[in-house]
C-alpha cells in the first residue's frame, strides 16, 4: 500500500545508499516531476531520516536502509515498525 511518491522516494534512497549515481539521478527526476520538497531531499541526502515531519516516510526509509546496510536485522522488530506507522 506504497502511493507511487513513497516508491519513488524507497528507489532513490536505495540508489543513493547504494552509491547508484545514474539511477539515483533517474529517481530524483521522477520525484521532482511530483514535486518533492527540498527541505524533505535535503533531509534524506543527508542521512537524516529521523527528523523528518512524515513519519510514515522515515519509517520506509529507516527499513529500506535497514535492508541495503543491513539485511539480517529486517527482522520481525523492523517489520512491526513499518506496522505502527499504518504499513501492512
Amino acid at each position: 500500500d506504497l502511493s507511487l511518491s513513497e516508491r519513488l522516494w524507497v528507489a532513490y534512497y536505495a540508489a543513493r545508499l547504494g552509491e547508484q549515481a545514474t539511477l539515483t539521478a533517474h529517481y530524483l527526476k521522477q520525484l521532482q516531476v511530483l514535486g518533492i520538497k527540498a527541505p524533505v531531499l535535503a533531509d534524506v541526502d543527508a542521512g537524516a531520516i529521523d527528523v523528518l515531519d512524515d513519519a510514515r516516510l522515515a519509517a520506509i526509509l529507516r527499513f529500506t536502509r535497514t535492508l541495503i546496510e543491513s539485511p539480517v536485522h529486517g527482522d520481525q522488530a523492523a517489520l512491526l515498525a513499518l506496522q505502527h506507522e499504518g504499513l501492512s
